[in-house]
């Protein structure tokens, strides 16, 4: 399988959130190689969604957001949960896309909340800003030919900001 390019990450947060359902997340950190197929998505925007971390501007925990798409953004909620992003468009715009669930490959345990992705993969904010277009970022995202069924297009969860936006996107995975 091959890497999605730059490209596939240079369009509107609500396209790629859901672009990405069906895909791949891989993380090889060592010997160690985890994957998971990407379930569920949430498309956060830049200065003019006031749910986003880019609500107010560049910072030094959010400037992968404001990379060009392909960039990887992690950030630590509660004190205890790493959360895995993925930026969007053009240099400058500050969107990412939240991954909030997955199913792990070979064993296809499904895992929901992006805190327990978080874990899975063992993000910290050491992995926030690796442009994971290349293969030496370690962290990459490949086409395997899933599709989903019974996609759904809902409201975000877990703010309290902006929380009429339809940018969650869900669904199960097609048996083939």
């Amino acid at each position: 399988m091959k890497m999605l390019p730059q490209d596939f990450f240079c369009r509107s947060v609500t396209t790629l959130a859901e672009e990405l359902l069906g895909k791949v997340l891989i993380y090889e950190q060592g010997d160690q190689r985890k994957q998971a197929i990407i379930t569920e998505t949430e498309a956060y925007g830049g200065i003019d969604d006031a749910a986003s971390h880019a609500h107010k501007g560049k910072t030094p925990r959010n400037w992968p957001m404001y990379e060009q798409g392909g960039y990887s953004y992690v950030y630590l909620i509660y004190g205890m949960h790493h959360c895995f992003n993925i930026s969007a468009g053009d240099k400058g715009e500050g969107g990412a896309v939240l991954i909030r669930a997955v199913t792990t490959l070979p064993d296809e345990h499904v895992l929901t909340g992006p805190g327990r992705v978080g874990k899975f993969f063992g993000f910290t904010r050491a992995q926030s800003g690796y442009k994971i277009t290349e293969q030496k970022s370690y962290i990459w995202v490949e086409d395997w030919g899933y599709t989903l069924e019974n996609v759904q297009q809902t409201t975000r969860v877990g703010i309290t900001k902006a929380t009429d936006k339809m940018w969650r996107y869900l669904g199960t995975i097609a048996r083939r």
